[in-house]
């Protein structure tokens, strides 16, 4: 009988993040760290089962994946329908929605991701009897055998949320928060922020298109059993093709982030076009919305994706899901767009002939 994995999207909410893709055991610290490669296999052997947020329908997320999903059998389960207990065998995998905030004397860490992972049965098998008032969310943290992550890029309502509690942290120590839906036990704070994000539209990256665009990339990955971190460089040979195709900026990249408080605020006109002027080619504001639907008409372009605070710069194939470029500039630490990311493209494209 074939294994069935569960895909539990899960959102890491990340001061450092968006996707896009990582295959490691722990994609946020340098080099992606290996795990066996037996893994991919026990992977391709499963169902994969998608317990996605409230944002989309059921059916929506089933039309998204059948356009692409052929690594492993799928189904589609609603975030209140789904249990742990019904699942602890070696049967199923997970991708599970969570998210967390470690705010620390030297500041604060949000991660918001999608985790794919699998259960190391030998663990759970030998620890159920240590199963405390029902909570599996708890239970199987320590039990997991990560696959995949992609990083989602949070908007105003999250980081709004998340500055003005963030003074409760204790000055001499840390403070933890956890925002996953299958917690049992979560504070109001927590509550708040994990019905925000499985309910409401927080993210700029997730919709239909970009989940496409990411799962499409998580899959390819795995398929050719290729591990990748999000701090590894890529230059493609296809980044020529922006040469004479238009290179799309989602609208929020028109505003630069702010740590103190946190907040994203518009640039001005002249500071927005100091930034882009290194670059000779063509570029395009597009509203999510409208990526969104060129990419549903299955239109091929490209687009970037830049994650504030790890600082990834990628551009996509928008019908493929492939990284056509991706750096990691200097000065990662500083969340917003340069103009040096800008002149280093236009030396890429112009490297390749």
């Amino acid at each position: 009988m074939k294994k069935i994995t569960i895909l539990i999207l899960a959102l890491f909410f990340g001061f450092e993040m968006q996707s896009q893709v990582a295959i490691s055991k722990n994609p946020y610290y340098g080099k992606p760290s290996k795990f066996e490669m037996e893994r991919f296999d026990d992977f391709k052997n499963t169902t994969t089962i998608f317990v996605l947020n409230n944002l989309y329908d059921k059916k929506q997320y089933e039309d998204m994946l059948k356009s692409f999903w052929t690594i492993t059998p799928y189904e589609v389960v609603n975030l209140k329908d789904f249990k742990y207990q019904d699942y602890l065998s070696d049967k199923y995998s997970f991708c599970v929605m969570s998210g967390f905030t470690n705010i620390q004397t030297e500041g604060i860490r949000t991660i918001f991701s999608i985790n794919l992972f699998i259960l190391d049965m030998e663990k759970v098998s030998k620890k159920i009897k240590d199963l405390k008032d029902n909570d599996y969310f708890t239970f199987l943290d320590d039990k997991k055998k990560n696959l995949a992550y992609i990083e989602l890029i949070p908007n105003d309502k999250i980081w709004n949320l998340i500055d003005r509690n963030s003074s409760t942290a204790n000055t001499f120590g840390r403070d933890f928060h956890s925002y996953s839906y299958f917690k049992s036990k979560k504070s109001e704070y927590e509550q708040m922020v994990s019905d925000k994000i499985h309910n409401e539209n927080v993210f700029h990256n997730y919709n239909l298109v970009m989940l496409k665009n990411n799962f499409q990339n998580v899959q390819k990955l795995l398929s050719n059993k290729t591990f990748c971190g999000f701090y590894e460089e890529k230059v493609s040979s296809e980044v020529k093709q922006l040469k004479k195709q238009i290179l799309y900026l989602p609208e929020h990249l028109k505003k630069e982030y702010h740590t103190k408080p946190i907040e994203y605020k518009e640039y001005s006109k002249e500071k927005l076009d100091k930034i882009l002027s290194p670059y000779p080619y063509k570029i395009e504001f597009i509203s999510e919305k409208e990526l969104e639907t060129k990419i549903l008409n299955n239109e091929e372009f490209y687009y970037l994706n830049f994650g504030y605070y790890l600082r990834y710069f990628q551009i996509v194939n928008s019908k493929t899901g492939e990284v056509i470029y991706k750096v990691y500039p200097n000065g990662m630490m500083k969340a917003n767009l340069k103009e040096s990311d800008f002149k280093d493209l236009a030396k890429a494209i112009n490297k390749q002939k």
